[in-house]
């Protein structure tokens, strides 16, 4: 494990990094401390390393610098969601005997 990849949750280490232990339902509520590269960055849910206005600025930053990316991706997506969806209708046509929402 490394310090980019292992969480303490609820007294255990968490490998993030792996597909068990996966806290798919962790909000954020329970981290008290956050520990990056052996320098606390969170402590007592109080963010030490910056402050709220150079967080929100940086965010701001970050929404500008990615705005376009997004916005690539949405024509990226619109464009092929009718040819997906047309397959994915050709593909229903023809059942397989399989009930994906029957538990076995």
């Amino acid at each position: 494990m490394n310090a980019t990849t292992t969480l303490v949750h609820g007294g255990r280490l968490l490998d993030l990094g792996g597909d068990v232990d996966q806290p798919y339902s962790e909000t954020g509520s329970g981290v008290h401390t956050v520990i990056v590269a052996g320098e606390i960055v969170i402590q007592n849910r109080d963010l030490l390393t910056l402050s709220t206005r150079q967080l929100r600025a940086r965010a701001e930053e970050s929404r500008l610098r990615l705005s376009g990316e997004v916005e690539q991706a949405a024509a990226r997506n619109a464009a092929l969601f009718r040819p997906l969806l047309e397959a994915y209708n050709k593909s229903d046509r023809y059942p397989l005997g399989i009930d994906r929402f029957r538990i076995p």
